[in-house]
């Protein structure tokens, strides 16, 4: 299965885990995690901007955060740690970036979801010859 999509909201308040929080995509820190002695997996992390922020209501780019990104990149190093894991930060990316990112996690998923469709037609398929 697809990695989900993880999204960083800079905000001025802290919100609740399961809140919906209207947002605009500024940019990407593409990554790759290495966990267990596994092959590196892509984890990147889409970064936004809440609507209702005043803080960041200027903010439409990655560049305009600057050293803010540092910071972020940091903190998933440092805490990907703590959980026994590496995350290597590999990449910076625009809107434009973090919406193909989007994308291709939606194509994925829509593609897993096929797969899983097939199998599941052909694992009953198999249930009824064997009868």
């Amino acid at each position: 299965m697809a990695n989900p999509l993880d999204v960083l909201v800079l905000m001025d308040e802290p919100a609740f885990p399961g809140r919906l929080v209207h947002a605009r995509l500024i940019g990407v820190i593409e990554a790759e995690q290495f966990e267990g002695g596994r092959a590196a997996e892509r984890n990147d992390r889409l970064i936004s901007i809440a609507q209702k922020s005043s803080a960041y209501s200027g903010v439409r780019t990655m560049k305009q955060l600057g050293g803010i990104v540092d910071e972020i990149e940091q903190f998933f190093v440092s805490y990907n740690a703590l959980a026994g894991k590496r995350f290597k930060p590999i990449g910076r990316g625009g809107r434009s970036r973090a919406l193909e990112t989007v994308r291709t996690a939606l194509l994925d998923q829509s593609a897993s979801a096929e797969n899983n469709d097939r199998l599941e037609r052909a694992h009953k398929a198999a249930r009824r010859k064997s009868r």
